[in-house]
């Protein structure tokens, strides 16, 4: 019945994508809340969603004091403090106008000093007294000239209201695109907010980035080269510390600094948010109405998570599951934009029920959280609560899944997609001969003119794409690039809902196991339905200045403060001479697959952590970020306000320091609470679980024969990296697998489900 129901979905999707596809793309709304205005001839204000500054316009320099909460007394009668679309002061009324969502609330200069000398209002709809722009509602911008012109701006258009008239202006046939009536201005893709400063200039916003305006010649000024960073320290430096861009746009690269400081800790930080809020972002995706587009984002959603507008699925949701990368025993010809189907060998084999859904109901495997690991990748099992021997198996463990985005899909679906499954296959020889080239002479392959090359984005001509693996490299203005996501869920436990109530809910697949009745080693496997907990993220993107992935950890703010506990699956990890990052002694059931007894995860504060095994710090400037973001995000009442980002690992590290400097820094042992609660992962280093044989020794060879090495490959250079860069960088130097377990044949395609309890061993 589940293939039948595939099969009618795909042949009405064949018949709609045409249209689907094809439809023009909404008008983006202003996301992030920003506004601009200024009061008079000497102050301008900037607000974001959480916070305001005032800037001296005469000194041009922020006010002493600044930034402030949105919500202080000068401002939380504006729209209850929580941020507003658009701006603008009218010189002819001396008023400021706000506006948000369809309504709007003016400020009188003349007769009141300040905003909260104003008796409170109630906002009075767009529409009433701008009628005709933009349907009276979502304006991203609005700026004057100081004269009877008044721009509104929405997405790639405007409008000119004319205020002598008060009426919109005749001189062009509006809305009009930006870019014919503003030449240059972010390429007419629109603007975030806008700013007049006096009678020669006018300020235009977008992200990270502002093009000063020459009121005079009417086109972009020569006084700078524009676009510019708006926190340089010749703009507009400090207006919102670690304040980040709020909006559906994933990031493709990140600068790569010539040398790591404590600035650029916080522009990972920032980077890590855009990133996690964007993939976080309603998706198009809707198989109800037969919209089938994966991994895109819903670009006119207002980013409301309550009622009719709370997304039913965001853009990561909508990513392919490991078992769609990697279907089981057959070659990978699927379309991204189709309905989930999770291929693993019992499904295949036919031992794979269906079960029950939280209301009793039948389950549904359609659903897009596939919780098929109940492990940290072998090494753990991560329980919440106190846990014995004899409630193991009715106490739910942490579950996770793993899934890839179009980029990544659609190159091995190319390049491999024919027998992916096959352990000797193309895809299988590519990993083999990658390796032993990085071990032969530090390169994936070698060029045209036989010398190694170090180029990890494109294979060169010459060089045969299915002999080597290399993912595709994200670029700004280009493509995104590989994206590889893991998740922690928690299946929430009945009557505790309102304990989890602020983090994200999805309902999700989990499997049961069971023996098999015919007596044999094949168990049965059933899927059932039911609400979990989002608990943390990790996120791996390969980009061109950082083909050695970006790696950012996202985690429930929370989780420190719950009793989440780990228990040993794996033999006890390397010793690496006197490193014993488990402080671990004799195991007393040795060869036994539970060693050691219930840790609690303990993330270490400090500047001065060490390897105890506990969780490394949150580095010190990734707070100022967070605390930002959280503070932008409440006003949206969005999930993301409650997490938080934990570690970014871009460049390159040797050793652990609270401040970065040289080839050590405070995310060297980069660990999320619950994907790498054991000590082993908490505190990787070296080739792991390889150490019997790592590409590139060194050091003294230990006892019970594992020896350190280096682990990661960059520029014809190797590196001993940490954390989950480090761990991934075993898949790249020892495996040939460009950074990505995705890749390999170590159960996969998936040969054995994870269940939600703990199962003893045969």
């Amino acid at each position: 019945m589940f293939r039948l129901l595939i099969k009618l979905h795909l042949a009405t999707f064949a018949l709609t994508l045409l249209t689907t596809a094809s439809a023009a793309e909404p008008i983006p709304y202003n996301y992030g809340r920003n506004a601009s205005f200024n009061v008079g001839d000497k102050t301008a204000v900037f607000m974001n969603s959480a916070r305001y500054t005032n800037w001296d316009i005469p000194s041009d320099k922020k006010g002493p004091g600044f930034p402030q909460p949105l919500a202080s007394p000068a401002y939380q009668h504006l729209f209850n403090g929580q941020g507003v679309d658009a701006a603008v002061r009218l010189v002819s009324e001396n008023a400021v106008y706000f506006f948000k969502n369809d309504e709007y609330i003016v400020w009188d200069n003349n007769t009141y000093r300040s905003f909260s000398d104003m008796p409170t209002q109630s906002p009075r709809t767009i529409i009433s007294r701008f009628p005709g722009v933009f349907d009276g509602k979502n304006i991203d911008a609005a700026v004057t000239f100081g004269d009877s012109r008044l721009y509104f701006f929405k997405g790639d258009q405007y409008i000119r209201w004319d205020t002598n008239t008060n009426k919109i202006s005749t001189v062009d046939n509006y809305p009009v695109p930006i870019s014919r009536g503003w030449p240059g201005l972010f390429d007419g893709s629109g603007i975030d907010h806008a700013v007049r400063f006096d009678d020669h200039r006018l300020y235009f916003f977008k992200d990270a980035e502002y093009i000063r305006w020459d009121i005079k010649t009417d086109r972009i000024s020569d006084a700078g080269n524009y676009p510019a960073p708006t926190n340089a320290p010749t703009a507009f430096p400090g207006l919102f510390p670690g304040a980040i861009t709020i909006g559906p746009r994933v990031p493709h690269d990140l600068e790569r600094p010539g040398h790591s400081s404590n600035e650029f800790q916080v522009k990972k930080a920032q980077w890590a948010w855009q990133q996690f809020v964007a993939l976080g972002w309603k998706a198009i995706y809707n198989p109800e109405n037969n919209v089938f587009e994966r991994g895109i984002a819903d670009r006119s959603w207002r980013q409301v998570w309550t009622g009719s507008d709370d997304p039913e699925s965001v853009v990561w949701e909508t990513f392919a599951h490991r078992t769609e990368l990697r279907p089981f025993g057959k070659p990978l010809t699927k379309p991204y934009d189709s309905l989930p189907e999770y291929v693993s060998y019992p499904s295949v084999d036919g031992r794979l029920l269906r079960g029950k859904n939280q209301n009793g109901g039948p389950a549904s495997f359609l659903l897009l959280n596939n919780l098929d690991e109940d492990n940290e990748i072998g090494s753990a099992d991560v329980y919440l609560g106190d846990v014995t021997d004899a409630n193991r198996a009715t106490t739910p463990l942490v579950l996770y899944q793993a899934k890839t985005n179009r980029d990544e899909y659609d190159y091995l679906k190319n390049t491999f997609g024919s027998d992916q499954y096959d352990k000797k296959g193309s895809l299988a020889n590519a990993a083999s001969q990658t390796a032993a080239n990085i071990k032969a002479f530090k390169a994936y392959y070698k060029g045209s003119d036989g010398k190694p090359s170090h180029d990890t984005c494109n294979v060169p001509a010459g060089v045969d794409p299915t002999d080597t693996i290399v993912l595709p490299c994200g670029k700004i203005g280009g493509q995104e690039g590989a994206i590889e996501i893991k998740t922690a869920f928690y299946k929430i436990p009945t009557g505790q809902e309102a304990a989890f109530s602020d983090f994200l809910i999805r309902d999700a697949i989990y499997y049961t196991k069971a023996k098999n009745p015919d007596g044999s080693d094949n168990a049965i496997y059933t899927y059932h339905n039911d609400k979990f907990a989002l608990l943390g993220m990790h996120i791996i993107h390969k980009t061109t200045n950082f083909p050695d992935f970006i790696f950012t950890s996202f985690e429930h703010r929370a989780l420190s403060s719950m009793d989440f506990r780990y228990r040993l699956i794996s033999p006890l990890p390397p010793l690496y001479g006197n490193f014993n990052p488990h402080g671990a002694t004799d195991p007393k059931t040795p060869g036994g697959t539970q060693i050691g007894d219930l840790q609690k995860v303990v993330r270490q504060t400090g500047s001065n952590p060490s390897s105890t095994g506990q969780l490394y710090p949150i580095p010190a400037p990734f707070q100022i970020v967070n605390d930002a973001a959280m503070a932008q995000l409440k006003s949206f009442d969005s999930p993301w306000q409650h997490y938080q980002v934990i570690g970014v690992q871009a460049e390159i590290t040797e050793h652990y320091s609270a401040i970065p400097t040289g080839t050590s820094g405070p995310n060297h042992y980069m660990a999320n609470h619950v994907i790498e609660s054991d000590a082993f992962l908490g505190n990787f280093i070296g080739p792991g679980f390889s150490s019997l044989h790592p590409a590139f020794p060194k050091g003294p060879k230990a006892a019970d024969g594992t020896k350190n090495g280096d682990n990661i490959l960059y520029k014809g250079n190797v590196y001993n990296t940490g954390g989950c860069k480090g761990c991934h960088g075993v898949a790249q130097t020892a495996f040939g697998l460009d950074f990505s377990f995705l890749m390999d044949f170590s159960g996969k395609p998936v040969t054995e489900i994870d269940s939600i309890f703990y199962v003893k061993p045969n």
